[in-house]
């Protein structure tokens, strides 16, 4: 099954009939300059299959975005905002190699180089930033 694309005035939202978890939003991805902001980026654990089609869905929908040298994605760990849970910074680790893995994987796929990549935390959420920079001439098929 194909993603399910929604789109508002403020943003770009895909989910997964198949996937009670899977969602992922890009603030207005036809207006961005200097970073793209993706404030949700949900995927299963050992799904990134989800994710990788949303990155392709991205490529082709939205090229331009690909120009931009600063990725950022915002609160990775959102389980962090329930007190039962606590601060375990294996999970967040976990989940930000992860997200790089797909990332890096998605990019030099491209033609694209991962230059930097760092999490940061601010108010209890922890974000993850990605610098990346075209090695060649690229565009979706």
């Amino acid at each position: 099954m194909k993603l399910s694309v929604r789109r508002d005035e403020f943003s770009l939202q895909l989910t997964h009939p198949n996937s009670k978890l899977f969602f992922v939003r890009v603030v207005n991805p036809d207006t961005l300059f200097g970073c793209v902001e993706v404030s949700d980026f949900r995927i299963a654990e050992n799904d990134e299959r989800l994710g990788y089609e949303a990155l392709e869905y991205i490529w082709e929908n939205f090229p331009n975005l690909f120009s931009l040298n600063q990725w950022r994605f915002k609160n990775i760990y959102p389980q962090l905002h329930d007190d039962t849970v606590g601060l375990n910074r294996d999970c967040v680790t976990k989940r930000f190699d992860e997200v790089t893995r797909l990332l890096r994987m998605f990019f030099e796929e491209r033609g694209i180089l991962m230059t930097n990549s760092f999490l940061d935390q601010s108010h209890g959420r922890f974000d993850s930033f990605y610098e990346i920079r075209k090695l060649v001439a690229t565009h979706p098929k």
